[in-house]
């Protein structure tokens, strides 16, 4: 087994590495990936989009929008 080998390092600069290591370790825990639905509720969609349920629906109904019944629910197509 080799010798193990010493370096001199200023404590203050491996406190600011260390510090900084464990920033990024807890960014890296937080992080997610999640894919955007590709269907949202009318409520959702209208939220999404800044306008009401009503226009939405009104979209809809001109066929503007692509919708689909999920469980009894409409979906709206992102």
């Amino acid at each position: 087994m080799p010798a193990a080998q010493l370096i001199a390092v200023d404590p203050e600069a491996l406190d600011l590495i260390l510090a900084r290591l464990s920033a990024l370790e807890e960014q890296v825990r937080q992080a997610r990936i999640v894919p955007e639905p590709q269907w949202l509720t009318v409520k959702e969609y209208a939220a999404k989009i800044g306008r009401s349920e009503r226009t939405v629906l009104r979209k809809v109904e001109a066929g503007e929008l692509e919708t689909r019944h999920m469980s009894g629910v409409r979906m709206i197509r992102v």
